[in-house]
């Protein structure tokens, strides 16, 4: 038996050969066949791993282009949304515009959105869309905060995402609204750490996690329109008010008769009250002693 050690480079063979060879091989020439497959095969080995190294990184480059891609899509999605919403003049069109935009990038049946109400115990449902066409939801009573995935997300202020295949749905007692659907994920819609609403939507096969990304990039600022909205409907709501209440003013003090004042008043009144008719009675409250009416 020969037994030879062979430094190639950095790396140690040790070859054993039988002692007798065919041809009569003198030592010298063993060993400098030897040298030569195992230069061979280091070679070999060099070249298998800079193969190896050449795939790796052309994966990586690949997985980290297909990441930015991702970004700039995402970014873009984003400025196209914040774009739409600060164009959006009121509730509905942020509703109708947040739905296009959304199911737009994300694959999804349906959304729908809740609002808080003032007292902070339930969720009114003010905008629903399915498969297509928008749902109407001015039946559906407010939902107490308690109850539902989206009582839920309302309570914990954390994303939710269900599905309905699994047993939470009745560890969250949730009921159906519209379509029983696969998978729900909602997301609570915050401004300035005070909960305005939350936002559903649903599919009937998972949402990736670049849609989920995407999702919670939006909620911010679709939270932030739709208080803004709300507020402007308040202002521009007590500024008509006042601008009435001012043209009522200068139309009493026009006129010295009682019965036109009267008159003028009641209509006021009325016109406040979303038409409904007012009565002005004198003395006791009897009917027979109503002397006007703004019918």
């Amino acid at each position: 038996m020969i037994v030879l050690l062979l430094l190639v480079g950095v790396v140690n063979f040790l070859l054993e050969l039988p002692a007798k060879l065919e041809g009569g091989l003198t030592a010298g020439e063993i060993v400098s066949i030897s040298v030569q497959i195992m230069s061979g095969l280091i070679i070999a080995l060099i070249y298998v791993y800079l193969v190896w190294t050449a795939n790796q990184f052309a994966r990586e480059s690949e997985k980290k282009t297909s990441e930015a891609q991702a970004r700039v899509a995402q970014l873009s999605s984003l400025y196209r949304f914040s774009l739409f919403l600060s164009e959006a003049p009121d509730l509905t069109d942020i509703f109708k515009g947040a739905r296009r935009e959304i199911l737009s990038f994300v694959e999804a049946t349906g959304m729908s959105i809740s609002l808080l109400t003032p007292d902070g115990a339930k969720l009114h449902w003010i905008y629903g869309y399915e498969f297509g066409q928008e749902v109407d939801l001015s039946s559906i009573p407010p939902l107490p905060i308690s109850e539902g995935f989206a009582g839920y997300v309302a309570r914990t202020r954390e994303m939710l995402s269900i599905n309905r295949e699994s047993d939470a749905v009745e560890k969250y007692h949730s009921f159906t609204v519209g379509a029983d659907v696969k998978v729900w994920l909602g997301l609570p819609m915050i401004v300035a750490n005070k909960l305005v609403g939350v936002l559903a939507i649903e599919n009937e096969t998972d949402f990736s996690e670049r849609e989920i990304s995407l999702l919670k990039t939006i909620v911010g600022p679709l939270a932030i329109a739709i208080q803004n909205a709300r507020l402007l409907a308040q202002a521009e709501g007590r500024a008509q008010r006042q601008l009435n209440l001012n043209r009522i003013s200068a139309q009493l003090h026009q006129t010295a008769d009682v019965e036109n004042i009267i008159g003028l008043g009641l209509r006021a009144l009325s016109d406040m009250a979303a038409g409904e008719p007012v009565d002005l009675r004198l003395g006791r409250p009897y009917p027979s002693q109503t002397i006007e009416t703004s019918d």
